[in-house]
């Protein structure tokens, strides 16, 4: 349903029903409609001015649904093995004797009342246009709330099996994003010089709404979600140095400081008790950093004079952090030389210095049974955030005079630059290598940088 309103109010409406058969049968069906509003606030209180060229204010919200891939879940409470099966596909371990093969318990169990996962959009856009859309402005809020997805959740392991599958987990996504454009020296005289710019820039907040069954924490894949924080936190041990004494370990009711039954000594870490029960355990771990960035942008400029033109482009993420697990690996080689694994193999991985590389760390004693080198502490947390200068392109147009059949009209010779430089703190070797989850392990091929030179033929 459309309607319009003297073209001053416009108002939409989709109303659907989608069905899939990879839920279960009584959740099968999912109401997703949409809905928006319109309003064109130039023709409303700007009608004959000359500076507004454009001024309009937008809401909408809408339901869509996420189809899920894996067809298991639509059988309800079964086991599967994934032994049995290829990589990607788990067997059911019902018949031809399969469950005399193998215990068909390694993924989990499928939870009663399996549905759809959707999201539920929200977003409130305002758009303007200035000095006959010279000047282009655009705003908008939005919050994006994922709905029952599916998460893994851990269960006693006398059950047989590691996790249930389970739907419930809800995730919010609100932020701000802006882009603005402009014509600055927007001249018709192509003798004279024009510029034009662009520049966007971003800003997300993401938090953990609600989790299955009214739980307010749930920790699973080493990763720890707990309601009213972000979800792209590490879970981490805090680290305030290095033990240079016996003397400096805590002691309580006579007892030092440890961890997994191991006492603090010389040469050992400091790491916070948070709960101050004299041991170090999951329940020190804090949340702390976020592995996607806060804020992200880019801009853009382009220079033109007479047949001449220069443009570039900046790309900028603020307010996200990595764990650097490529120095936790060389600093933790006692843990690493044990493993039964190439990158073990220091010849291959280690021989080579990066240019920021870090190598103020503590010097922990690498034979302590406290494993001082372990990846999960703020030791090796470090700031993400980076400007990057993409491309740049300089060119001359050469326009080609005489003959009015002439086929070619103009030659166009340019030479852009990619990946010229970056700008960033982070000390490994380029912060847009680093993973989703926030870890950098160095074995990521590098993004060139590169130089090209070309001709264009304009007919």
């Amino acid at each position: 349903m459309d309607y319009n309103f003297k073209k001053l109010l416009y108002a939409s409406a989709l109303v659907r029903y989608d069905g899939a058969s990879n839920v279960q049968l009584d959740k099968r069906w999912l109401f997703s409609p949409a809905f928006s509003l319109g309003w064109d606030l130039r023709k409303q209180f700007f009608n004959n001015s000359a500076f507004v060229s454009k001024l309009s204010l937008k809401a909408s919200w809408a339901r869509l649904g996420h189809i899920v891939q894996s067809d298991r879940f639509t059988l309800g409470p079964n086991y599967v093995s994934s032994e049995l099966g290829w990589s990607g596909q788990s067997m059911i371990s019902s018949s031809n004797g399969f469950a005399t093969v193998t215990r068909p318990y390694s993924i989990g169990w499928v939870d009663y009342g399996m549905g759809w996962p959707y999201s539920d959009k929200l977003g409130i856009d305002l758009n303007a246009s200035f000095l006959n859309n010279r000047v282009n402005i655009g705003l908008s809020f939005y919050e994006n709330r994922e709905k029952e997805i599916i998460v893994q959740m851990p269960v006693s392991q006398d059950f047989g099996y590691k996790y249930k599958f389970v739907n419930g987990m809800e995730i919010s996504n609100r932020g701000v994003e802006m882009n603005v454009s402009a014509s600055p020296l927007a001249i018709n005289d192509p003798n004279r010089l024009s510029w034009d710019i662009s520049l966007n820039m971003s800003f997300n907040q993401n938090e953990l709404k609600k989790l299955p069954s009214e739980l307010n924490e749930v920790v699973t894949n080493s990763r720890k979600f707990e309601v009213g924080k972000s979800v792209d936190a590490f879970w981490i041990y805090q680290n305030n140095g290095i033990y240079a004494d016996n003397s400096e370990v805590p002691v309580k009711d006579g007892t030092p400081l440890s961890i997994n039954g191991v006492p603090f000594q010389k040469g050992d870490p400091k790491w916070t008790d948070v709960n101050g029960d004299n041991i170090i355990d999951d329940n020190d771990r804090v949340l702390k950093g976020h592995a996607l960035p806060r804020f992200t942008g880019g801009f853009t400029n382009q220079f033109k004079y007479k047949q001449f033109d220069f443009s570039f482009h900046c790309f900028f993420a603020l307010g996200h952090s990595a764990l650097n697990v490529r120095d936790q690996q060389r600093y933790d080689f006692m843990t690493l030389d044990r493993t039964k694994s190439i990158r073990s193999v220091k010849e291959i991985f280690f021989w080579q210095e990066l240019p920021n590389q870090k190598d103020d760390y503590p010097i922990y004693n690498p034979l302590s049974k406290v494993h001082p080198y372990r990846a999960e502490q703020d030791l090796f947390l470090e700031k993400l955030s980076y400007l990057k200068l993409r491309n740049a392109t300089v060119g001359y147009t050469l326009p080609l005079k005489g003959e009015k059949n002439r086929i070619v009209k103009s030659l166009y010779f340019y030479l852009t630059a990619n990946n010229l430089f970056t700008i960033t703190g982070f000390s490994g070797n380029d912060p847009e290598l680093v993973g989703f989850n926030g870890n950098y392990d160095g074995y990521s091929i590098p993004i060139p940088r590169s130089a090209s030179l070309g001709l264009r033929f304009k007919f």
